[in-house]
C-alpha cells in the first residue's frame, strides 16, 4: 500500500435514500488541495489550518460546503488533508465522491490512521485505541478506549524505559571501570530499582490492561429507580465496595464500571444514577440521569432492579419502559427486609405488574447472588453464541500483554543476576527488557501486526 499517494473516503454514515444529512468526504495526500481545486476554482491553500465556506455545482445542483483544510504537517495524518462537510441528499454526495475518486485513490480500511502512525502523529497504542473507539458498542467500551488513547500505557512504558536505561548505563559504567575503585550503583540499589520496576510493570498488567480488557467485554447495566438497591447489588456482586451506598436518594451520579467474572464469561458491570418520572431539581441530578440513559442505551444487557418492599411502582414502570426489546434479568432487591410469608406475594405482584418473573436477592445476606450470576452468564452466552476462548476477538490486547509479560520476565532475570554477582548478564537482560518494552509504541513492529491492527478499521478512519 503506497502511503505517499492521495486517498479519499466517505467518512460518515450513508444518508438514506430520500433523506438529507451532513456527509463528510475526507482526503489526505500530496494532491489533496489540487483535487479540491478542480471543484472549487476559487480555492486557495490557507497558510494554516482553517475552515472555508464554498459552493459546489453537481450536475446542475448547487450545494453549500464547509471545507476543513489542514496543511501538512499539522493534520491527523501528517499530510495535506481536506474534509468536505456537505449537507445534501445522498445522491449528490455519491456523485461528488465518484468524481473525486476519478483523480485520487479510494482509501482502504484504517488507512488514514495508518498514515498518522507512519508519519509519527501517534504511536501504535493510540492507533489501536482509535480502532476500539470506532468499534465500541457501549459507553463502558468507549470510555476504556479513550483511556488507552490518552496514552496511559505508552506513557508509562516510555517512562519505564527511561528508568531501565538509567540503570543500564550505571551498570555498564561499572563494568567499564571494573579495575577502578568507583561504584556507580551498588548491588542493593540495583536490586531495589529492579524490584520497583517489576512492581510497576505488574501494576500495568493488573490495571492498564484492564482498560483494554473492558473494551472487548459485553457490558451489563444495572437499571432501576432511585434507591432500588443498585449500588448495594453492584458491591455484592463484585465482592468489594465499588459504589457509595447511602440511605439518601440519588447518591450515585457517575457511571461506575468494573469487570465482573462469571466463570466461563466476563462482563463489564456498571451502576448509574436512578431514573424516575419526576423532573430533577438539581442540575447535577439531571446530568446524572442523562448519563445513565446514555450508558444504558449502549449496554448489551441489563439487570432491572426493583425494591421488593416498595409500594408505589410508578418510577419502576418508567424504567421498565426503557427495556423494551432489550435482553435483561428482572431482580427483586432487598429481600432481607420482608418476611418469608410476604415475599411470595410480593414477587407475584411484581410478576403481574411487569409480566416477567423476578429473582429474589439480598445484597446484605447474599441471597440469590449465585443464581443471579449463573443467570447472567447464561444470558450473555446467548448474546455471543460463536465466541470461544480459542478465538479471541481482539488480537492487539494479547500483543500488549505479551510484551509486558516478557519485559517482566527479563527484569526478574536481571535482578537474579545482579544478586548473584553477574552484572554482565544482568546488563544483557536489561537491554532485552528495554528493547521489548519499546515495541509497544513504535520499535520493531512487524508488518503482519500492522495489517492485523488496521484491517479491523472501517474505511474512512
Amino acid at each position: 500500500m503506497n502511503s505517499q499517494d492521495t486517498i479519499a473516503a466517505l467518512s460518515s454514515a450513508s444518508v438514506a435514500a430520500g433523506r438529507a444529512g451532513v456527509s463528510i468526504i475526507r482526503l489526505s495526500g500530496p494532491d489533496s488541495f489540487s483535487a479540491i481545486s478542480r471543484f472549487f476554482p476559487n480555492f486557495r491553500i490557507p497558510p494554516r489550518r482553517g475552515i472555508l465556506q464554498a459552493t459546489v455545482n453537481i450536475e446542475g445542483l448547487t450545494a453549500a460546503v464547509c471545507l476543513y483544510v489542514f496543511p501538512s504537517p499539522h493534520s491527523y495524518t501528517g499530510q495535506d488533508m481536506v474534509e468536505l462537510h456537505l449537507p445534501a441528499v445522498g445522491a449528490v454526495v455519491e456523485v461528488l465522491y465518484k468524481k473525486l475518486s476519478g483523480c485520487v485513490r479510494q482509501a482502504g480500511p484504517g488507512e488514514f490512521t495508518l498514515r498518522a502512525y507512519l508519519n509519527g502523529r501517534m504511536d501504535l497504542t493510540a492507533a489501536e485505541a482509535v480502532a476500539q473507539i470506532i468499534s465500541g458498542s457501549n459507553a463502558a467500551q468507549i470510555a476504556a478506549a479513550e483511556k488507552l488513547l490518552a496514552g496511559n500505557l505508552s506513557g508509562a512504558a516510555a517512562d519505564m524505559r527511561r528508568q531501565i536505561l538509567d540503570l543500564l548505563s550505571q551498570l555498564e559504567a561499572g563494568l567499564d571501570f571494573a579495575d577502578e575503585e568507583i561504584e556507580f550503583v551498588s548491588v542493593e540499589q540495583a536490586a531495589e530499582a529492579l524490584a520497583s520496576l517489576t512492581a510497576r510493570l505488574e501494576d500495568l498488567l493488573g490495571s492498564t490492561i484492564l482498560y483494554e480488557r473492558m473494551i472487548d467485554l459485553p457490558s451489563v447495566g444495572i437499571a432501576g429507580a432511585v434507591n432500588a438497591g443498585k449500588s448495594r447489588l453492584l458491591n455484592a456482586l463484585l465482592g468489594k465496595d465499588r459504589s457509595i451506598v447511602s440511605s439518601c436518594g440519588a447518591t450515585t451520579r457517575d457511571v461506575l464500571a468494573e469487570v465482573l467474572s462469571l466463570g466461563d464469561v466476563d462482563c463489564v458491570l456498571f451502576d448509574c444514577a436512578g431514573l424516575g418520572t419526576e423532573a430533577a431539581d438539581d442540575p447535577l441530578d439531571a446530568l446524572a440521569r442523562q448519563a445513565a440513559r446514555s450508558a444504558l442505551a449502549g449496554a448489551d444487557a441489563m439487570l432491572f432492579c426493583v425494591d421488593i418492599g416498595k409500594e408505589d411502582l410508578t418510577d419502576d414502570r418508567a424504567v421498565y419502559a426503557l427495556l423494551a426489546g432489550r435482553p435483561f434479568l428482572a431482580i427483586a432487591t432487598q429481600c432481607d427486609r420482608v418476611g418469608g410469608d410476604s415475599m411470595s406475594g410480593r414477587l407475584e405482584r411484581l410478576h403481574r405488574t411487569f409480566g416477567c418473573a423476578f429473582l429474589p436477592t439480598s445484597a446484605c445476606s447474599g441471597m440469590g447472588l449465585d443464581a443471579l450470576k449463573a443467570g447472567l452468564g447464561d444470558l450473555l452466552a446467548t448474546l455471543r453464541p460463536g465466541a470461544t476462548e480459542a478465538d479471541p476477538p481482539i488480537a492487539v490486547n494479547q500483543r500488549h500483554r505479551q510484551i509486558l509479560t516478557e519485559t517482566d520476565a527479563s527484569l526478574a532475570e536481571a535482578r537474579r543476576e545482579i544478586l548473584a554477582g553477574r552484572p554482565e548478564i544482568a546488563a544483557m537482560c536489561l537491554r532485552t527488557a528495554w528493547s521489548r518494552l519499546g515495541s509497544i509504541e513504535r520499535e520493531d513492529i512487524e508488518e503482519q501486526i500492522l495489517e492485523r491492527i488496521f484491517s479491523r478499521f472501517c474505511i474512512g478512519k
